[in-house]
């Protein structure tokens, strides 16, 4: 395949090393702080690629979507904290009938994690004596937090354990109430990633956890989403959602 690589930063790099272990081409990378044309996000720039992997900043995420949509490019991103223009992107890839897989964390250990804590949290939340709780770390670089990761894990635990219906202030300075999920985050040094979700009972603690060793791992569910969205029917897709698809074509 031809890919664009909209964002050079470390996770663009790892993409780049990856996709061509897979056999496929780079044939754009654009990103602000390289020299020239190839700093600008304009029609030409893509214009030879299948498919574009978005991989950029928050504050960018949104517009180099809507544009990329626009110019009618099958779109892989995985940028996080845009979500609050969500409703705007969807209705513009309905409309120019796109296609765009979207994901808080391309791991495939991650989404297979969040299928393990949806159950957990509809085993042990049947429970009244269960308490719930995020734990998430990544290095100091990370522009948002709670992480993506982080945000859909609280999405699994408040739809699935009946007790916990609210999350929590971002700066809880009181005591918590019983239908409050807390997310506690955490930026330092060079924290690849790790989420737990804690289950604490009267006698006993359960912990779930994901640590990613390297950015290996997201870059290659990327890869993989970016190879299954030529054939994907048009509409905006969630990573966790078209997983089973993906990893039925290996």
């Amino acid at each position: 395949m031809r890919l664009a690589l909209i964002g050079y930063g470390k996770m663009g790099k790892v993409l780049e090393s990856l996709a061509a272990e897979r056999g496929h081409q780079i044939v754009a990378i654009v990103d602000p702080t390289m020299p020239g044309a190839r700093a600008r996000l304009t029609p030409e720039a893509v214009a030879p690629a299948e498919v574009c992997l978005e991989f950029t900043h928050p504050a960018a995420a949104a517009d180099n979507l809507l544009r990329l949509t626009e110019w009618g490019k099958p779109i892989v991103t995985g940028t996080t904290g845009w979500l609050a223009r969500l409703d705007e992107v969807t209705a513009v890839v309905a409309r120019r009938g796109n296609a765009l897989v979207w994901g808080a964390n391309f791991s495939v250990g991650v989404n297979l994690f969040y299928r393990l804590v949806a159950r957990a949290a509809e085993l042990f939340g049947a429970l009244d004596d269960r308490d719930f709780y995020i734990m998430e770390a990544h290095h100091r670089a990370k522009a948002d937090a709670p992480s993506g990761t982080a945000r859909r894990l609280a999405e699994i635990l408040l739809e699935r354990a009946a007790a916990k219906t609210v999350p929590a202030p971002p700066a809880l300075d009181r005591a918590i109430r019983p239908d409050e999920l807390q997310t506690v985050s955490v930026r330092a040094g060079w924290i690849t990633g790790t989420h737990r979700v804690g289950i604490e009972g009267p006698h006993d603690t359960i912990v779930l956890e994901h640590t990613a060793r390297s950015r290996e791992g997201f870059a290659a569910g990327a890869i993989k989403a970016a190879e299954w969205l030529p054939s994907a029917p048009p509409g905006l897709y969630r990573f966790e959602d078209v997983l089973d698809r993906i990893l039925a074509r290996g």
